[in-house]
């Protein structure tokens, strides 16, 4: 028993230190060796001196384990970077390839100018590799995938240059074969032999952020190219087009990737292009005219300009977009004739002049025709068999077009959306025209020389008038609501502002559950029809400026967001507003007859950007709560009142500029805009507050104007450009 005793206390511990003491000798041996094989791999390379920052401090001075670049753990070099050393060759048969316990090893951004020695393949512990932009080039050596530790590998070189690295045999399949712990692999730049036989390259949606590579316009074989919302830059390679295949190429939404079209070979087999929201520029060629087989294009949100060419070639196509571009010139008869198949055109906000022709209409297919916000003018004709037309969406809006709406329009049965505002047509429209469109949902007629006259026959035109969502009749000359709006129980948007409309506002109009826009501004209304006790509306938006209106302000729009009912004659609010308008952004009670003192409830307003309260008799103390800095509001108007006492300079702005720095007392940092003017405030403006001199330091692109308004002159502020 003794001697088992005697065995565990001394024995064993002196057998630990025994191989303890064998242990550190060992690593010690270890360490030295590996450090006598860097200093020979040090010393068989080529690099500048004067440039390096690494390399030209390894010596036996110090451990290696000490030097730059070098990682050590228990004893061993586990990871090496000389990245952007400016190291000029040296690496075959060199030491490096002895480091047998080598995790990591960076050799990026250097200049070997040799091709991938093959000895990395003897580095069996390598977990990461990076030889990117170091100068490589050939054939990436097929022994790289036997190192099966690897989890990152990084080959890239500069996309913009032609591929120096390949790998082709082995082929990328292959190569990858062994490399199952692999979760990073970089090979941006390397010819790949399986690419040169790509059909199809499907990359939309991921974040790419670089150019696209010249060499894609060497895929003779490619016949879909879908690289949209990839966050590409650069030029895009003219060549691509041009690839003798190609039937799919969608380059959409890169706003950084520039370019202009090339002259397209005859009978180009292009079935789809997609180039919309990039940033291409220049003419649209009249080659376009060869891509004979193409059925989609869609060129909208570019910069391209001059006149429209012609696509009466182009038998195939069904959909056109160029929509929010620079093109001029006229749309003539001949640029769309005979293309019986098209289903869409959208020329919209670009510079076309001249009139609309009217074989637009009577294309044989042509579901949707948009044409809006360009310099068209003239008068619409009237075109033979309306009746048969397969039109379902017309947007002629923002033009200059006159005349009268031709009947022929009311005659396409199948018609879902009619937009006609912001032009000059004139004359008198009777609105039971509309019936006979039973698929209408949209009308807009605002904003031109029209009067229309909305009176109804009998109860049956009410009843059979189509049902609406976006109805939109602003300065239509209306004199009464049009009585087929109570039926209207889908309509989502009402525009009758800037009419003659007068009376009160019928209660019915509050009761459409679906109603989010509602806009009767500049009319002659006078008061609204009762009872309030159980409504309930929906509306986003309501504006009601510019009227008669009397009493207290509606309070049953809790979900409104924007409240316009200035220049009114109000007199009462709810004292607790927040209650019911909680989630208002913009509210004017400008220009009414509210009296008494500001409500500290506007201040519970948590989403309330803008509020104006101008042109009332307000009086009292501004509510302190509403200059607070943790205020959301930006604009705030109190001009024209009757408030009193001091303005609070706790709040107060620094300003820094290069050349100016200064603490500017009374200006909270939260206004974007802030008048006070004409009211009954006491108490000096500080010296330093110089504002004037301070936003034209600042900002010179601001100006000075002066203004009347109501027997009132006033200096206001400007951007000028």
């Amino acid at each position: 028993m003794r001697i088992h005793k005697i065995f565990f206390r001394v024995f064993i511990p002196l057998c630990m230190i025994y191989l303890n003491i064998n242990i550190n000798v060992a690593t010690c041996h270890s360490l030295h060796h590996q450090q006598f094989l860097l200093l020979h791999f040090k010393d068989s390379l080529v690099f500048n001196p004067a440039t390096s920052e690494k390399l030209v401090h390894w010596n036996q001075s110090s451990v290696c384990c000490q030097w730059n670049g070098v990682t050590c753990s228990k004893g061993v070099v586990i990871g090496l970077d000389l990245s952007q050393e400016f190291i000029f060759g040296g690496l075959d048969n060199s030491t490096l390839f002895e480091l047998e316990y080598l995790q990591r090893l960076n050799l990026a951004y250097n200049h070997f100018n040799s091709s991938i020695p093959v000895n990395f393949g003897k580095l069996k512990s390598l977990r990461y590799l990076n030889l990117s932009n170091a100068g490589f080039h050939g054939q990436i050596p097929g022994e790289i995938s036997h190192l099966t530790y690897l989890t990152t590998l990084d080959l890239s070189t500069p996309l913009t240059s032609q591929p120096i690295l390949k790998l082709q045999n082995p082929n990328i399949s292959m190569f990858l074969q062994n490399l199952a712990k692999i979760t990073e692999l970089y090979l941006d730049g390397v010819k790949l032999a399986t690419l040169e036989k790509l059909s199809i390259i499907r990359l939309s949606l991921n974040n790419i952020s670089s150019s696209v590579p010249e060499f894609f316009a060497n895929f003779s074989n490619l016949n879909v190219l879908e690289i949209s919302s990839c966050s590409l830059s650069g030029l895009y390679p003219k060549g691509i087009f041009q690839l003798q295949i190609l039937k799919v190429l969608d380059i959409s939404n890169n706003r950084d990737l520039h370019g202009v079209l090339p002259n397209f070979i005859q009978d180009a087999p292009l079935h789809t292009m997609n180039l919309s929201n990039t940033n291409f520029s220049g003419k649209l060629p009249g080659s376009i005219s060869n891509l004979t087989q193409l059925v989609h294009l869609d060129l909208s949100f570019n910069r391209f300009t001059g006149p429209l060419p012609s696509f009466k070639m182009v038998k195939n196509l069904r959909y056109l977009s160029i929509l929010n571009n620079n093109l001029t010139g006229v749309i003539t008869t001949t640029h769309f004739e005979g293309l019986e198949n098209l289903l869409s055109i959208n020329l919209g906000d670009n510079y076309l002049s001249g009139n609309i022709p009217m074989s637009l209409f009577t294309l044989l297919s042509l579901q949707e025709l948009t044409l809006s916000h360009n310099e068209l003018d003239g008068l619409l004709d009237e075109f033979p068999n309306a009746s048969s037309s397969k039109l379902e969406l017309i947007d002629l809006s923002s033009n200059r077009l006159n005349g009268h709406i031709p009947v022929s329009i009311f005659h396409i049965k199948g018609l879902r959306f009619l937009q006609l505002s912001d032009n000059e047509f004139n004359g008198t429209m009777r609105l039971d025209m509309v019936q006979r469109l039973q698929n209408l949902h949209t009308l807009s007629l605002s904003h031109n020389k029209l009067s229309v006259d909305v009176t109804l026959k009998d109860d049956h035109d009410i009843s059979s008038f189509p049902s609406m969502k976006y109805l939109l009749l602003g300065s239509c000359n209306l004199g009464e609501f049009p009585g087929f709006l109570r039926n209207q129980t889908q309509i989502n948007a009402l525009d009758l502002s800037n009419n003659q409309i007068q009376g009160e506002i019928p209660n019915w109009i509050w009761r459409f559950k679906s109603l989010v826009y509602l806009n009767l501004s500049n009319n002659f209304l006078t008061n609204m029809e009762g009872p309030f006790d159980d409504l309930n509306s929906n509306l986003y938006i309501l504006d009601l400026h510019s009227n008669q209106l009397t009493g207290s302000v509606p309070t049953f729009t809790k979900y409104v967001v924007h409240l316009d009912y200035s220049i009114n004659k109000f007199s009462t609010a709810p004292l607790n507003m927040d209650k019911y308008v909680p989630f208002v952004y913009f509210l004017s009670l400008s220009d009414n007859n509210f009296q008494g003192k500001i409500t500290e409830s506007f201040c519970n307003l948590s989403s309330l950007r803008l509020l104006d309260l101008s042109y009332n008799s307000f009086n009292g103390l501004i509510p302190k709560c509403l200059m607070r800095r943790n205020s959301t509001l930006r604009v705030l108007n109190l001009a024209q009142n009757k408030l009193q006492g001091y303005v609070s300079d706790t709040i107060s702005i620094t300003v820094v500029d290069k050349a100016l720095q200064m603490k500017l007392i009374k200006i909270p940092t939260i206004f974007a805009s802030l008048d006070l003017s004409s009211n009954h405030f006491e108490g000096p403006i500080p010296e330093e507050l110089h504002v004037d001199d301070l936003l034209y330091m600042l900002f010179p692109q601001l100006g000075f104007f002066y203004e009347h308004h109501k027997g009132q002159r006033y200096r206001s502020l400007r951007w000028t450009g």
